[in-house]
């Protein structure tokens, strides 16, 4: 339409072609005025939609922005400087809402408080020891998340992006049964693969310390660094094993220190191990 008018004085009266408008050019003044007043009519009412929902928008944002108090803004920056993902903050986030807890900050500063409300989470899921897939699933994600801000709350670490012993250690005093695994070559489809397969050889130690993903056994037997080991074990009522590997060896008179590097853990084990670090039991 706009395009129309720009281009109306470029045309050839003659093509109207009327004596009324040879007569009386008041007619065609009245023609150009009214459409133009139609046009303007249409702009403003673009222009006055363009506003309204650019305010639209501006409200939507500050309503957002007021939704997120202090202490939430406050919660994720600092779930983001413990290099939690968006998903297993969102995940920790909804756990403090269901617990009814309204400071989330607060509680994820306090590791005491924090373990208050995972406790209490743990003993629902685990029930008596008899952990559902599903339970162990989400026990497993709660676990790896305690790990890691304590991790990260630990002031000696040198390096926070250290891959080392990124789970927490626990001194302890366990009983263990250790078999030793031998790795063997077998065909299987017309390929050759590497299958772990148990010993006779079995010998008793004592766990000293253990986490996650790794533990300490004293014993007196003398082995060499490189082993696989099967390693069994009770925690408070539940049982657990692992399949580690012995990465180095201290000795002494009183016999020797294996450090192990586990290289399997069921989820079970996994829960297991972690509630006693973290003392849920």
């Amino acid at each position: 339409m706009l395009n129309f008018i720009y281009l109306y004085p470029l045309q050839d009266i003659k093509m109207f072609n009327t004596s009324a408008y040879d007569e009386n050019p008041w007619h065609t003044i009245g023609f150009i005025i009214g459409l133009s007043v139609i046009v303007a009519i249409m702009v403003f009412l673009n222009v006055s939609k363009t506003i309204k929902n650019s305010k639209l928008f501006r409200s939507s944002k500050i309503n957002i922005q007021e939704k997120i108090n202090p202490d939430e803004k406050a919660f994720l920056k600092q779930a983001h400087d413990y290099s939690l993902s968006s998903a297993d903050t969102k995940f920790l986030r909804e756990l403090l809402k269901g617990a009814g807890r309204a400071e989330p900050y607060a509680i994820l500063q306090d590791s005491r408080l924090l373990d208050e409300v995972l406790k209490v989470q743990y003993k629902q899921l685990a029930k008596g020891s008899q952990y559902t897939e599903a339970a162990l699933g989400e026990l497993s994600r709660i676990f790896t998340i305690r790990n890691t801000i304590a991790y990260f709350q630990d002031s000696d670490k040198a390096d926070k992006h250290s891959t080392l012993r990124r789970y927490i250690r626990k001194e302890a005093s366990i009983s263990c049964n250790c078999s030793l695994v031998n790795e063997v070559d077998i065909k299987q489809n017309g390929k050759t693969v590497k299958k772990l397969v148990l010993t006779h050889t079995v010998f008793q130690g004592t766990i000293i310390n253990i986490s996650a993903g790794g533990c300490a056994i004293k014993s007196s037997l003398k082995i060499k660094a490189g082993i696989k080991l099967k390693i069994d074990f009770t925690l408070g009522k539940s049982k657990a094993a692992v399949l580690g590997e012995i990465i180095r060896i201290n000795r002494d008179v009183a016999g020797s220190i294996f450090h192990i590097r586990f290289l399997q853990v069921l989820p079970k084990s996994f829960c297991v191990i972690n509630a006693f670090i973290f003392d849920y039991n």
